[in-house]
């Protein structure tokens, strides 16, 4: 895959037997970089944010069977998905902090020369109380 991509991250989100329907997906669309070292795909880009007054700086990393998603500006986590794994880590916002609970349920990860995907399934904890099961979908195209 060429260094400079497009990026595509989208999610969504349900609350499990609750009646509300899932969430609208949102979606961020961007250029960004597509480099490697050794086995590790990496992928970064930034996210601009009309509430923010300044970018939000992403990092995609996939290992194996393993996603690591930073971000770093305004918002500040490093949220990682091994299938089956849970992971405690904080998420920093402007308007204060949450301690997430992620575990993966299903991960997909498929790449050819010119595209990268990735889908996870994950069930989602905020401050240790169960909240969503979510969606993400990451592909990342050559320009």
């Amino acid at each position: 895959m060429q260094r400079n991509v497009v990026v595509s991250v989208k999610g969504s989100f349900a609350v499990t037997g609750s009646g509300i329907p899932e969430s609208p997906e949102v979606e961020v669309i961007t250029e960004g970089e597509y480099f490697e070292q050794g086995n590790l795909k990496c992928i970064t880009y930034e996210e601009i944010d009309p509430q923010f007054p300044e970018p939000i700086r992403n990092i995609i990393s996939i290992n194996g069977q393993q996603v690591t998603m930073k971000k770093r500006g305004l918002i500040n986590t490093d949220m990682t998905f091994r299938k089956n794994a849970e992971q405690i880590t904080h998420y920093s916002t402007p308007y204060g902090n949450l301690i997430l609970g992620i575990k993966a349920t299903n991960m997909y990860i498929w790449d050819t020369e010119d595209e990268l995907f990735v889908n996870i399934d994950y069930s989602l904890s905020l401050n240790y109380n169960y909240s969503h099961n979510c969606k993400v979908s990451i592909q990342v195209q050559s320009r």
